[in-house]
């Protein structure tokens, strides 16, 4: 992989909902890998149908923004998914709390190269509940370990009437697969 000036970088965002709506943040990637051109697929059942297939601009020429309304395993059947990406990102993944992750994940293991997978989520035991889901159903742990994202939202997600008091924010801990 390289970030070289000219470099192409192909990211598939999954399980995305409102970062849609969010996409001139990512207008910030440009500053951060100059000369990089960033190809950024956003896939997800929660993005309205309107937007399926269409390409969006997030204030950066260097940066696409292609929506795909449906899970990963039907964006990869496609002809617009067939090409292996460079990494796969899962924003707020709660991967131990939807079941629905399971065949996404064994597809992410089953990559041929691997493809590099990272995912975030809102606090450290969600992750743990992630990693027991991911040992138990693939006999595997996380290649990259749970850590605090540095980049995660400063703001605190804590709610009420909760039972715990874990820190929380979004996109608050990171993990990875297949590195």
């Amino acid at each position: 992989l390289s970030l070289d000036e000219g470099a192409r970088l192909t990211v598939h965002m999954i399980g995305v909902a409102q970062e849609l709506d969010q996409r001139f943040a990512f207008a910030e990637l440009a500053a951060c890998l100059p000369g990089v051109r960033l190809a950024l697929t956003f896939v997800g059942n929660e993005l309205s149908p309107t937007v399926h297939q269409q390409r969006f601009s997030c204030g950066s020429d260097r940066i696409t923004i292609t929506a795909w309304v449906g899970t990963y395993l039907d964006f990869r059947a496609s002809e617009q998914g067939s090409a292996l990406p460079d990494v796969v990102i899962g924003l707020n993944a709660g991967l131990g709390a939807y079941a629905d992750w399971t065949p996404t994940v064994e597809h992410l293991l089953q990559m041929s190269p691997p493809v590099p997978a990272y995912f975030t989520d809102y606090c450290e035991a969600s992750c743990e509940v992630g990693e027991d889901l991911l040992f138990n159903s693939f006999a595997t742990r996380f290649a990259h370990p749970v850590s605090i994202n540095p980049f995660r939202c400063p703001m605190s997600r804590r709610q009420r009437n909760l039972c715990c008091t874990y820190p929380e924010h979004a996109n608050g801990f990171l993990f990875g697969l297949n590195l």
